[in-house]
Parts: structure tokens; C-alpha cells; sequence
């Protein structure tokens, strides 16, 4: 069974089928009565991405990966569930008005989907929130963003969480051809920048990203 039919049955199931439910299932994800027909009608026509599966998660207060998951009536079991915290390096570079402002601070995942869809050591995962628009379109500013915290070292291209002394940055890292490390940003508005050994040495990789989660309207 694909995941989209997997998704489909379990917000069925979130839905309900009393009168009117349909309409509250709407209102609680934020379409209207004619897009949920679509994906949960008799008969749909359109697939639940990743982004409204984690939608129709957090509203209804599921775990992330929860909706991923075939469940046969079953409650998903607390031992089946990891909180993931907060990058700690993140919040300890943050000042107090920036952490305020902070939307999240932990989350609980499913372990099967911390393992199928981030492929990273449970113990490694942390979450942190992007602000800047500099991985536009990638990574839009309010994204919330899983971050391998075992990945402290450049060993392959993707885009790195990167603390260089109060500032912290997401980048993409790469080598070119004359073999330089160079930091580029997916927003073309900021230059590409080759780090050499002094800029190296200031420099503190926080982890890998693994998955962005933009905030989009669905």
C-alpha cells in the first residue's frame, strides 16, 4: 500500500463520518469542503503531500509521521514516539527576545518515521525554526527544519546549519572544481562565498538538514 493511500485512510479516520464532519475536518486544516472531497471524498482526485500530511498532524495533535503510518485501529503507543528537542547549540546563540519568539521547542516523532523519512539516528535528530530567506525557495523564512546534529563535519554536499560567532547561518556547502569549500545560498540575490582556512576556522557546522517543512497554505 503507497503511503498516499495510507494517508488518505488515516485522515478519513480523523474526519469521521458523522454529519457535518467533512465540513469540520475543513475548518480545523484550513481548505475548503470542495479540497477535502478531493483527497478524502469517494472519490478523490488528488494525493495529501508531505506538507498537508504534517498539517493535518499538528491540528489534530498527532505525532509527525503518524498520518505515514498504518495504525488498524490500534492508539499509537507512547514507547513507539521520541521527543526531539530544540538544537541546543541554536538556542544557546539565540538572545532571549529571539527564543520568545520561538514557535517550537520540541516535538514528538514516530521512531518508524524518523527512520524511513530522515534515515538519521534517532538520538541525533533536533528541530529548529529558519528565519531568513536566504535558502528561498528551498527553505522559506518560518520553515521548520530537522537537523542531523550528528553531522558536525563537511564530508558531502546539502545544506548545513552553520554557527560563526553570534550569527547563525543555513547554507549549502559544496566543493568546486578547483576543489574549495564554497557556501551558496538557493536565494540567487545573496553570492556564493568560498570559505578558505581562516574563515574554516571561525566556522562551527551544528548538523546537516535533512527535511524543511515550509509554511505554505494548503
Amino acid at each position: 500500500m503507497s503511503v498516499y493511500v495510507t494517508r488518505r485512510e488515516n485522515a478519513r479516520r480523523l474526519a469521521g463520518s458523522a454529519r457535518g464532519a467533512a465540513t469540520q475536518f475543513a475548518n480545523k486544516i484550513g481548505v475548503s469542503r470542495q479540497q477535502v472531497n478531493h483527497i478524502i471524498g469517494i472519490k478523490p482526485i488528488k494525493n495529501i503531500g508531505e506538507e498537508q500530511a504534517r498539517k493535518i498532524e499538528q491540528v489534530f495533535g498527532m505525532p509527525v509521521g503518524w498520518i505515514d503510518e498504518k495504525h488498524e485501529n490500534k492508539p499509537k503507543h507512547e514507547g513507539d514516539l521520541v521527543s526531539v528537542p530544540l538544537l541546543a547549540e541554536v538556542a544557546a546563540l539565540q538572545d532571549a527576545d529571539a527564543l520568545r519568539g520561538e514557535p517550537v521547542v520540541s516535538m514528538k516523532l514516530s521512531k518508524e518515521w524518523i527512520r524511513t523519512r530522515l534515515g538519521c539516528p534517532q538520538e541525533h535528530v533536533a528541530i529548529m525554526t529558519s528565519y531568513a530567506d536566504s535558502m528561498a525557495p528551498s527553505i522559506e523564512p518560518g520553515a521548520l527544519l530537522f537537523v542531523d546534529r550528528g553531522a558536525t563535519k563537511f564530508e558531502a554536499s546539502g545544506v548545513y546549519v552553520i554557527a560563526r560567532g553570534a550569527g547563525l547561518y543555513v547554507l549549502r556547502l559544496h566543493r568546486n572544481l578547483a576543489g574549495d569549500l564554497v557556501a551558496s545560498c538557493d536565494n540567487k540575490a545573496y553570492p556564493d562565498q568560498v570559505i578558505d582556512i581562516a574563515l574554516r576556522s571561525e566556522m562551527l557546522i551544528l548538523g546537516r538538514v535533512l527535511m524543511a517543512m515550509n509554511k505554505s497554505k494548503l
